[in-house]
């Protein structure tokens, strides 16, 4: 008899996702973590004394309801809030766009700058709704070949192939507005708005539909690590064991048929299934014996494009700052998405300087300030921000991002300068996470947050890479329940739910019933 029946390899949300399902269903549950704390990308940690941030990913919208459900995660302290604007978009001069949960009241915001746009906003959001709507229905399974047959589907795909410029275009003109609608296109990708295919990381991040047409976002209360602390708790009340600090050194392999791991420190546990949190590279490549892999395998895994582009700068802040743009010094317009994203050409050179080795110099900024509406992250009256930076490519032309940490952090501050004049006067600490860092200290291949672009050749049945689309590998009984699986990136939890409930369908009944 093995020791678990399953082993899943991480705690990010992903990994415990997966586990606490095949936990509820009654196998006996292993989750091994190389750090020292759950959570992956999903964690909140004090980096100064007194003060909280989630430290690298800090919007939670796109998590699916249907999880929330089935594991009850609410009863387990999960708390998710919605800010409303959902989006506040400042300029230099002091204007701004918000995107309201409301329609009437964003397509006047949006006539402020363009009625040809205003007039032609209804007509976006129902068409973003509609095809939200139905691509979450078909992510929501294991993808087939036979979904291309969908007339809808080919509809959508070819949606999805055009650049987020081309097919804003079909409703918008004024460069502002597409800048602003056009950030989401671009968010964790090396591509930019003119690039094709990025239309489809546009809807992807409208998928979660609490909110129609609306690009997903929300709060977790507490940090967003308390996702993690959720999904932790929903995974042990079913007898998951969680195991930090492990460091998976190997997937052991007998007669193509995996049978357990090996961990840094020489421990060998069985198990009948593996699940792998890891990115593809991290897991093919990096835990496996070269050999147990077939070549034409592994050549299509060793050519996933990663390419990370996002740095994160996370503030403490003796006082809220000044943003010249918010309306009469209002704090409720800067609950949700504070984006730094002027134009499409704004973003696309902001890309251009990532595709030759160097980092943006006027970069596109996805800023939160969490404390608005969590005063528990920082002291009494002190504020917190988390600033998202692209462009950030892992590999530079020149120099290494030892040398350059300090100019990247310069040039993050010196883009918010523009918009909140006082920042550099409010600043107690900060923590800067580049993608070297995140490589480092997260395990992510050349810090690519989604495990693999979101883009159409590595999407639906070619996610990881094709014909292994359905969860399980090449080695019977591993499988992969990370962001690098169908349907890919995000705080969605849903490539976990789908690799356990594949699992679990293999067998009649529970293992332990």
């Amino acid at each position: 008899m093995t020791d678990f029946d399953a082993i899943v390899i991480g705690a990010g949300h992903n990994s415990l996702t997966a586990a606490a399902y095949l936990a509820q269903a009654g196998y006996r549950v292993l989750v091994v973590e190389r750090r020292a704390a759950t959570g992956g990308t999903a964690t909140t940690a004090m980096f100064h004394p007194g003060y909280s941030a989630d430290t690298v990913q800090h919007d939670a919208g796109l998590l699916r309801q249907r999880i929330i459900d089935d594991l009850q995660l609410t009863q387990y302290g999960l708390k998710l809030t919605f800010p409303d604007p959902i989006v506040f978009a400042p300029t230099r001069d002091g204007q701004h766009l918000a995107i309201w949960e409301d329609e009437v009241r964003t397509t006047q915001a949006i006539g402020r700058f363009s009625a040809h746009d205003a007039a032609n906003y209804p007509a976006y959001r129902a068409a973003m709704t509609n095809w939200s709507a139905y691509l979450e229905a078909q992510l929501a399974q294991p993808p087939s070949i036979d979904l291309l047959r969908q007339r809808d589907m080919m509809l959508l795909i070819r949606q999805c192939s055009m650049s987020a410029e081309q097919f804003l275009s079909q409703w918008f003109t004024h460069p502002f507005v597409q800048g602003v609608l056009a950030a989401p296109a671009i968010t964790g990708i090396c591509q930019g708005p003119y690039s094709g295919g990025t239309a489809y990381n546009l809807l992807h991040h409208h998928l979660g539909q609490r909110r129609a047409g609306s690009v997903a976002t929300a709060q977790v209360q507490g940090g967003i690590g308390r996702l993690a602390d959720a999904l932790q708790q929903a995974a042990q009340a079913h007898g998951t064991e969680i195991r930090l600090n492990g460091h998976v050194d190997q997937i052991t392999v007998v007669n193509n048929r995996v049978t357990g791991v090996r961990l840094r420190d020489g421990t060998q546990i069985s198990a009948e299934t593996v699940l792998s949190g890891a990115d593809p590279q991290a897991t093919f490549i990096g835990m496996l014996d070269p050999f147990d892999l077939p070549p034409r395998f592994k050549k299509a895994v060793r050519h996933i494009k990663m390419r990370g582009a996002v740095a994160k700068l996370n503030l403490a802040l003796r006082g809220l700052p000044t943003v010249i743009a918010a309306p009469n010094g209002n704090t409720d317009y800067l609950r949700g998405r504070i984006q730094i994203s002027p134009s499409l050409t704004y973003l696309e050179r902001a890309y251009d300087a990532a595709k030759y080795g160097e980092f943006s110099a006027e970069p596109y900024l996805d800023i939160r300030i969490p404390t608005i509406a969590d005063p528990t992250l920082a002291p009494q009256g002190h504020h917190v921000m988390s600033i998202w930076m692209q462009y950030a490519p892992y590999k530079l032309r020149h120099g290494t991002w030892a040398t350059r940490r300090h100019a990247l952090a310069e040039t993050i501050l010196n883009t918010i300068t523009h918009y909140m004049p006082d920042i550099r006067d409010l600043i107690v600490a900060q923590q800067l996470l580049m993608p070297s860092d995140l490589a480092s200290d997260f395990g992510l291949t050349e810090g690519a947050l989604y495990h693999g672009e979101l883009m159409l050749d590595q999407l639906l049945y070619m996610r990881p890479v094709a014909g292994w689309s359905n969860y399980a590998t090449p080695i019977e009984g591993l499988y992969v329940c990370g962001a690098g699986a169908h349907p890919g990136g995000g705080i969605t939890g849903e490539p976990g739910r789908l690799a356990a409930a594949q699992r679990i369908s293999h067998d009649i009944i529970p293992v332990h019933a």
